[in-house]
């Protein structure tokens, strides 16, 4: 069943390599082998006026590719050190000097493993990626509560540009 969700999730190319439940948020992460996070919110189950248990299907708020990290890994380190030359001009990785010292290829080096941070440690930092290098790479959430989320206080709605790497 998992490798069926895999599948019509990330395609045959693709697998989940890790999942993490942040039950604090209702937050579902998947890590895929091609380093993408995806994240779906986990709706509360309810008791329906029959008496039965009803639970709703996920809802995929988000998919953050290893491409979209690197770049924005690399825009930051830009912010931090504006004097070091563009990582674009360099040919390195945005993570760092560890693929020339090492020898590795200028790829961004794959994401191994995904961290929840529940809300009462983290604030709106939902998770941390650590990248094969070591790199700690974390993901800050937007939340927004609608008109229709207002009613189940515990559940927050991503918005629309729902996670910023920091």
């Amino acid at each position: 069943l998992l490798q069926r969700a895999s599948i019509a999730l990330f395609g045959p190319a693709e697998a989940v390599t890790q999942l993490v439940v942040d039950s604090s948020r209702g937050l579902l992460f998947a890590l895929s082998s091609l380093s993408t996070i995806t994240v779906f919110h986990l709706p509360a189950c309810r008791w329906n006026s029959s008496g039965c248990l009803e639970e709703p299907p996920l809802v995929q708020l988000c998919s953050i590719s290893q491409a979209a990290i690197a770049a924005e890994v690399g825009r930051i380190k830009g912010r931090l050190f504006p004097g070091l030359v563009p990582v674009s001009s360099r040919g390195l990785n945005p993570f760092g000097a560890v693929a020339a010292a090492t020898g590795l290829s200028a790829l961004p080096p794959r994401l191994v493993k995904l961290l929840a941070i529940g809300r009462a440690q983290g604030g709106n930092v939902v998770a941390c990626i650590v990248a094969e290098d070591g790199t700690r790479i974390f993901i800050r959430a937007v939340f927004r509560t609608s008109a229709t989320s207002q009613a189940q206080p515990a559940s927050d709605a991503l918005g629309a540009s729902p996670l910023n790497v920091q």
